[in-house]
């Protein structure tokens, strides 16, 4: 899987073939958090958004906003939640 993106390697790993069944494209997602840029990545798979942030990850479907506005405020509910873990 050299060359491969993080997401593109996951997502041949994940079909257990070595083979992807279909490429999900990740991209870059930040938010400001209590003073603070909070950096996660998303995906969309099929009528998924998927986030990533430290090592967590969060999913719902598609509605009517945009992918990027969806994984915003995915990426808040894993952020408050991994700052509350710590507390």
């Amino acid at each position: 899987m050299a060359g491969c993106t993080p997401g593109a390697a996951y997502n041949m790993l994940r079909a257990g073939t070595g083979v992807a069944k279909k490429l999900v494209v990740w991209g870059k997602v930040t938010i400001e958090l209590k003073g603070r840029t909070i950096e996660g990545h998303y995906g969309v798979d099929g009528r998924v958004v998927i986030v990533r942030y430290e090592v967590d990850s969060k999913a719902t479907q598609l509605g009517g906003s945009p992918p990027v506005t969806i994984a915003k405020t995915l990426l808040h509910e894993l952020a408050v939640r991994a700052e509350r873990d710590q507390q």
